[in-house]
């Protein structure tokens, strides 16, 4: 018997079903469902020794729940020394057509890509603002942190936004995960009162959402002429914070979403690792919920373009450029189709 996989896949149910900030909304209905296959996998993962199906049978318990941010990879120890590493081909760049029409292709939103990503801004601001087309590539970009993108949003804003904040689950383990990560990653003196009043309303309201982030309204000191048009491709693989661009770019009257739809990850979010036992696996759990929920879920459907593209397209970019410039007026859409 594996009493090491049995001791993780214990663990992870424990963080699940005490952390994660959708097992309620998840299982709710379920109920059956959940503990029968529960103590399926448990039972599977006794006789299985190899540490990679192991990891398989987790990964299908995991997918009970829908939630693509929710999941468990292997532990750095135990990756490729290649695997995680920042890599060269998720750098965001610049280019202009013949006709000087700016193309930003930004493949990740992570934070190590932002100090890049704004001197391209700043390097090319007067050259996006001279452009009355401007083009935001997407594709292929998962999301990182929201930011990222801050400096993207000046040239598509026309009007303020309201922006839906998230609850936290105030749980034992979650207060600890967010004391050890701010601990270790070092808190500016300024933001530590914020912090520490965080923390403790936390504590005191123990296994409760509570409000850390407020609705709020996104505002800019002017509105740009140029771009009088931004196209934005888009595909299943944008997700996280790259849908949380997306929420704010459509409320643009400048807007149109080309492509495909978004995965569909966003609803529960903050995700916060967690060490299993064995040493051998990371558990990943999101610890808030927006606030959307119930009535406007992301999850399960993802962002609808305004333009569906065919994968068999031979020039998605060059497409996008000519529907723009056929002067169709871009249309107001729901805010969460």
């Amino acid at each position: 018997m594996n009493e090491n996989a049995i001791i993780d896949f214990d663990k992870i149910v424990t963080e699940i079903q005490t952390n994660y900030a959708g097992f309620f909304d998840k299982t709710n209905g379920r109920e059956i469902e959940y503990s029968q296959l529960k103590n399926l996998i448990r039972d599977e993962v006794a006789e299985i020794y190899s540490k990679d199906e192991v990891l398989q049978k987790f990964k299908k318990f995991i997918e009970f729940f829908s939630d693509n941010h929710l999941g468990i990879v292997k532990s750095s120890t135990e990756q490729n020394p290649n695997e995680g590493q920042k890599s060269n081909k998720l750098n965001p760049l610049i280019y202009f057509t013949d006709g000087e029409i700016p193309i930003l292709k930004i493949p990740s939103f992570l934070s190590h890509y932002k100090q890049q990503l704004d001197q391209l801004i700043e390097d090319n601001k007067s050259k996006i603002c001279d452009s009355s087309i401007f083009i935001i590539d997407l594709r292929g970009n998962s999301g990182g942190v929201d930011e990222t993108f801050d400096n993207i949003c000046q040239f598509l804003y026309t009007h303020p936004v309201e922006s839906i904040g998230v609850d936290f689950l105030a749980s034992e383990g979650n207060v600890e995960l967010l004391i050890n990560y701010y601990e270790k990653a070092g808190i500016p003196a300024e933001g530590r009162e914020q912090f520490e009043s965080t923390i403790n309303l936390m504590k005191s309201h123990p296994d409760e959402f509570v409000s850390i982030w407020p609705d709020r309204m996104i505002t800019y000191p002017e509105v740009y002429p140029k771009p009088e048009k931004v196209g934005i491709l888009i595909d299943e693989q944008c997700g996280s914070s790259t849908e949380q661009f997306l929420l704010f770019a459509k409320e643009s009257q400048k807007v149109k979403l080309f492509g495909t739809p978004t995965s569909g990850c966003l609803d529960y979010s903050n995700v916060g690792p967690r060490a299993l036992p064995s040493g051998h696996y990371m558990l990943c759990i999101p610890i808030s919920r927006s606030r959307r929920l119930p009535d406007s879920p992301i999850d399960g459907h993802g962002i609808l373009p305004d333009e569906q593209l065919s994968d068999e397209l031979n020039n998605p970019i060059d497409f996008v450029i000519k529907n723009l410039k056929s002067n169709q007026e871009i249309s107001t859409r729901s805010n969460f189709q």
